[in-house]
């Protein structure tokens, strides 16, 4: 099935009469519209066929189909990467590699488990982090979480070697300084902060219309949209601090705090949803900007 994006798709499929479905990664579907699918099915021996990863134990799909399965004529056959044995096992390898935590439990061991404690939890200083020395960086971004209440945050990116490496950070809280800034304010920081490197682009949330708006009248910056979606975009910021595919230079003081404190949302995860508490997480929703939009998984593309 396409289209199931929110609650109100169900609307789409009310008054079908169907025969059978097909529906890929079932956990991301809206609740009401796999209810209204089901009703649907209403001609003799119609089948629904889905797959999906796990997800939290408490996901309506866990909860209310599969843990019910011998009374509902479910039938769930759990299978395993090492299963397809039509993958070329080195590729089998690399993903293995890639994921850590909360996703490796889920989409390699295949278990129904909670995302709760750190959410980077693979993070080691001694593996992540760097000094802040000179080093014939290439490819420069900043990657930006703008905020009007909130703080702001920048991160500049710059490839060496075979990594990304966050060079600097910016972090200005209007709260704690008592005086909040303009559009035009930021934009200034951000020239200063970018120090007259040939930045390829600034990653920013489409939702900071205004400050899009700023930047690009100056005709001096190329804006790039982030992805900002959440879950995968902490997956893909996961993988790359595992493989070491960005590192972190000693002077981003405000990310490297944030690294250890940014946690997975224990009451969301009572309700089966996968949410970073949303504290003291400027700094890491632009590192996620900047891993999910530039940095393209499984197998990262570093142009």
């Amino acid at each position: 099935m396409e289209g199931a994006n929110d609650a109100r798709s169900e609307s789409k499929i009310r008054g079908l009469t169907l025969q059978g479905g097909y529906c890929d990664e079932l956990t991301l579907f809206p609740k009401d519209f796999f209810a209204m699918l089901l009703s649907r099915l209403r001609v003799p021996g119609a089948k629904l066929i889905a797959t999906t990863n796990p997800d939290s134990p408490k996901h309506w799909l866990m909860q209310e189909y599969i843990n019910r399965a011998n009374d509902i004529d479910l039938l769930d056959v759990p299978f395993l990467l090492d299963d397809n044995t039509t993958l070329d096992p080195e590729y089998v390898a690399a993903i293995k590699r890639e994921y850590t935590g909360v996703f490796y439990d889920r989409f390699i061991l295949g278990r129904w488990v909670a995302a709760e404690g750190r959410i980077y939890d693979m993070f080691d200083e001694a593996r992540n982090v760097v000094p802040s020395i000179d080093r014939p960086y290439t490819a420069y971004y900043v990657s930006m979480d703008y905020g009007t209440q909130n703080p702001t945050a920048m991160l500049l990116w710059g490839k060496y070697s075979n990594a990304r490496y966050a060079i600097r950070e910016y972090y200005y809280s209007g709260r704690n300084a008592k005086r909040q800034k303009t559009d035009e304010e930021y934009y200034k920081d951000l020239e200063t902060f970018a120090g007259g490197l040939p930045i390829k682009s600034v990653i920013i949330d489409p939702s900071a219309a205004s400050m899009i708006a700023c930047i690009r009248a100056h005709h001096k910056f190329r804006v790039r949209s982030a992805d900002n979606t959440v879950i995968d975009g902490i997956r893909n910021t996961a993988t790359a601090l595992s493989t070491q595919s960005i590192m972190i230079c000693d002077c981003c003081t405000n990310t490297l705090a944030e690294i250890e404190s940014y946690v997975w949302d224990e009451k969301a995860s009572l309700r089966g949803e996968d949410k970073p508490v949303k504290e003291n997480d400027h700094a890491m929703d632009a590192m996620r900007y900047f891993c999910q939009t530039v940095l393209r998984g499984p197998v990262f593309d570093f142009t």
